[in-house]
């Protein structure tokens, strides 16, 4: 097929990025996969979690609150970070206020051609000036990937017409995974760029990232798959001990959100046919990890709003966010079939979404979502956080009530 890529014509192949004949020579001698040989094929088939169940009225009532929050206060080109979590929570049609797509805006605004020359693809800077644009490598991309952004979807970066599917091309070009080296900051800033790549790739895919480093999706894929089993290691020893834990930063508590993210990313990976066998039994572990930390996260937070009542819009966010991950993350691995649907599972589930619905609603009744701007002026972090969480929390209410589902 033909598509418009940085205002020319390139000739893609439905294949893998890169393979043989599908690199370009660069000044050192190094071979990198070029713009024209990437070419994301997008899923097409959507699973909903075999543990969802319609909203009563009162949870619905806390699903148009919070969607109510997010266009109100998150659809605005000036928090890009804030607009990408309600593209992830809202669909990929959300329109700004002048009218424009919020895509097409995010793209026009803050995209930027990687350097040294178009064909290495599209990136978005981590910030602009104190403007937090993508905190986390190819935070965007796994936005749009999740949310169904049509890869050929035309867009214009810094005065230069393209598609999306550019910004994976980008940050194909950006990732490589080598053992304990990679390309990263850090394994926490891998997840969303993981499932980013995971969501629009064929199963074999391939590439030579910058630097010349030849990349396989499943080496990416198993080796945040490693991370998170090294990362859960404390909770498997409770668990065959029959022991509970406290929380204090260890393992994948150190990790941004509890490592919610890192354990999408891996089993979304997987669910795609991305990993080995291997990584799938690892991946066995994770419903019984989430459920083993279910009760000792909530105590842990109710007891500190108790101990701490001027820490309590914190810690009542640290709830939402807790919650509504937890949900996400339940649900998505219902759908991709990595959840035994027992009992106890769909209590779980139960009891979070009913949880979840009242953390909502404590904080519409203490007036947090009528005064973000005053928060905003007293907590940036706070503000951002409340902020997006309520999208996870929508997000997550989504998907457990079937009207979410998953792009596999």
């Amino acid at each position: 097929m033909k598509w418009a890529l940085a205002g020319m014509v390139a000739t893609v192949a439905t294949v893998a990025c890169g393979g043989s004949g599908g690199t370009v020579a660069q000044g050192d001698g190094v071979a990198e996969s070029p713009l024209s040989a990437c070419a994301p094929v997008p899923p097409t088939e959507r699973k909903t979690s075999p543990m969802a169940a319609p909203l009563d009225e009162r949870a619905q009532r806390s699903r148009d609150l919070a969607e109510q929050v997010l266009r109100e206060h998150a659809v605005t080109l000036d928090n890009p970070w804030a607009l990408g979590h309600a593209l992830l929570a809202l669909g990929p049609e959300v329109l700004l206020p002048s009218g424009e797509g919020a895509v097409e805006g995010l793209f026009r605004r803050y995209g930027q051609w990687i350097p040294g020359g178009v064909e290495r693809g599209v990136m978005f800077p981590r910030s602009v000036g104190d403007v937090r644009v993508e905190p986390h490598t190819a935070l965007l991309l796994k936005a749009f990937t999740e949310t169904g952004v049509d890869p050929t979807r035309e867009v214009s970066v810094e005065g230069r017409a393209t598609t999306v599917a550019s910004l994976y091309c980008g940050t194909q070009y950006r990732s490589w995974v080598d053992g304990d080296q990679h390309s990263f900051e850090s394994w926490n800033d891998t997840p969303w760029a993981l499932q980013g790549l995971a969501a629009w790739s064929p199963v074999g895919t391939e590439w030579v990232a910058g630097g010349g480093h030849a990349m396989e999706l499943r080496a990416f894929s198993s080796g945040v798959v490693d991370v998170y089993h090294q990362e859960t290691q404390f909770l498997r020893t409770a668990r065959a001990k029959n022991a509970s834990f406290e929380k204090r930063k260890q393992g994948v508590f150190g990790y941004t959100c509890g490592g919610a993210h890192l354990l999408q990313a891996a089993a979304y990976a997987v669910g795609r046919g991305h990993g080995g066998e291997e990584d799938a039994v690892r991946l066995g572990e994770a419903q019984h990890n989430l459920m083993a930390r279910y009760g000792v996260e909530m105590r842990a937070v109710d007891t500190a709003i108790k101990a701490y009542p001027k820490y309590e819009l914190k810690l009542r966010i640290q709830r939402l966010k807790f919650l509504g991950h937890y949900l996400e993350s339940m649900h998505k691995l219902g759908a991709m079939g990595m959840v035994s649907v027992t009992p106890q599972a769909q209590s779980s589930v139960d009891e979070a979404r009913e949880e979840l619905v009242v953390t909502l609603e404590t904080i519409e009744k203490l007036g947090w979502f009528d005064n973000l701007e005053a928060i905003r002026s007293a907590d940036e972090q706070a503000y951002l956080d409340l902020l997006g969480d309520t999208a996870h929390a929508l997000r997550g209410l989504d998907l457990s009530s079937g009207e979410g589902s998953l792009l596999l």
